[in-house]
């Protein structure tokens, strides 16, 4: 098998069982497939990134850090405390509050890699190049 089909199919197969987790816990298929989507596309995007951007997965300090603590923050806070209040029962709260975090987290990674492909092409207009990860 290729190295270049092992990313996408582990998060086809994360995305798959955290969908059949959802509709196990939860009961709602599709609630339990946003949350198998959700995963599948944090997963998808993690592996590009480490593949064609592996100088950034480290971030860059307190100036890179500061906004991912922001999104982060406010995500768990709208997960965890805002929905806190909602009166369903445990196990639906729950998977509310971890797909909210999950689109969150698509989100933050979708926006860095936006941020990455942005540098990338005025990295080439300047004439400056990075490689991507042989793997």
């Amino acid at each position: 098998m290729s190295r270049g089909l092992l990313g996408p199919l582990a998060a086809v197969a994360l995305g798959g069982a955290a969908a059949g987790a959802g509709v196990w816990f939860v009961g709602d298929y599709l609630f339990a497939g946003a949350a198998g989507v959700c995963v599948a596309v944090s997963v998808g995007l993690l592996v590009y990134i480490q593949r064609h951007y592996p100088h950034r997965t480290t971030g860059e300090g307190w100036r890179d850090g500061r906004w991912a603590g922001l999104s982060v923050g406010v995500v768990n806070l709208a997960a965890l405390v805002g929905l806190a209040t909602v009166e369903p029962s445990p196990a639906t709260l729950a998977g509310a509050q971890m797909l909210v975090i999950l689109a969150g987290l698509v989100g933050y990674l979708a926006g860095s890699l936006a941020e990455m492909e942005r540098d990338s092409a005025g990295d080439a207009a300047s004439g400056s190049r990075s490689t991507p990860a042989d793997d």
